[in-house]
């Protein structure tokens, strides 16, 4: 609603409400932290189940609103936003909410999501003042942003990935052949529409989310006027994640590792160099992966403890990955 934001404890009997502003509320994200966060003219956050409210990030309230909110971690959390005067973009915080940078700028965001290997999608009306470059993906946790679609006269509105990395976009408005469900299956290689009797090329697509039965759910607004809410008839997708996204799997080893790490590839064909990138997405170490060898050592002694992600990038594509600890 406008502004409101409403809790029930009794399966829709009876609501309270928990913030009442004046700003549209465009998400309300439930983080595995437990913290509560919402997108509208700010950023805000509770912490403690709703009683009381933090503003983590308003740039300017009057043209800048927030459509969504993703938290990778208690410390990690990235926001997107649309600004009517500049464009938005995306908003990331490595230290729980305290400090904030904009990693991604003069972009209309309206929806973020994490792939199975960490990779970050941003999708929504793309540059601003240009309608383009509606899909952008990054490799490094925000550092840096490469162009996964663009079209001209394209509104996304949101997004989902399913746990098998398919991609699905709702769009909206500018032009009827621009409206829909896209879909991907290839990281954004290549895209097609899905059309049916319900979903046609005048359905405009405000919400769409991969939910964990399987099933897609969208909320479709039609040429009459009337908004609906749908789901899928068929299973499209397995709920259980996948560990990497081609043959070419990276082994870490010994793991948790002290004095070192060995990154160890089951195919050895290709060259190409291996990130690693911390929990905030910092990247520490870059190595480069000659054609046939089949394994690397990367001293860690000097590293701080914690978890680290090793991604292996063929032609600066993402080819596989793995996580490990540093005690």
């Amino acid at each position: 609603t406008m502004g409101e934001l409403l809790v029930s404890d009794d399966e829709g009997q009876t609501w309270d409400t928990l913030y009442d502003g004046t700003s549209t509320i465009h998400r309300v994200l439930q983080g595995e932290s437990g913290n509560i966060y919402f997108g509208a003219g700010a950023l805000c956050r509770s912490v403690d189940n709703g009683q009381t409210w933090d503003t983590l990030l308003a740039p300017n309230p009057s043209v800048e609103f927030f459509y969504d909110i993703m938290e990778i971690s208690s410390d990690s959390i990235y926001a997107s936003s649309v600004n009517w005067l500049t464009g938005g973009g995306v908003y990331r915080s490595v230290d729980g909410g305290e400090n904030w940078e904009c990693v991604l700028q003069n972009y209309g965001v309206t929806a973020l999501e994490e792939a199975s290997n960490g990779d970050i999608f941003a999708a929504g009306y793309g540059l601003f003042d240009q309608m383009q470059n509606q899909v952008m993906v990054s490799h490094n946790r925000g550092d840096t942003w490469e162009v996964v679609l663009s079209k001209i006269y394209f509104q996304i509105q949101d997004m989902t990935i399913t746990p098998d990395d398919e991609i699905y976009l709702g769009a909206i408005g500018v032009l009827y052949d621009n409206v829909g469900i896209y879909f991907s299956d290839d990281y954004g290689e290549n895209w097609s529409r899905i059309e049916s009797d319900i979903i046609t090329n005048t359905s405009e697509i405000h919400i769409i989310r991969a939910l964990p039965d399987g099933k897609l759910y969208t909320c479709v607004d039609s040429y009459t006027g009337i908004t609906k809410l749908y789901r899928s008839s068929d299973t499209l997708y397995t709920e259980i994640p996948i560990i990497s996204i081609s043959h070419d799997e990276l082994i870490a080893y010994p793991n948790p590792a002290c004095g070192y790490i060995n990154l160890s590839r089951q195919q050895s064909q290709a060259a190409g160099e291996v990130r690693i990138i911390d929990v905030n997405g910092r990247e520490v170490h870059k190595e480069y992966f000659p054609s046939g060898q089949t394994s690397i050592r990367c001293a860690v002694s000097s590293w701080p403890k914690g978890i680290y992600i090793a991604r292996f990038f063929s032609q600066n594509k993402p080819q596989g990955y793995v996580k490990f600890l540093v005690m």
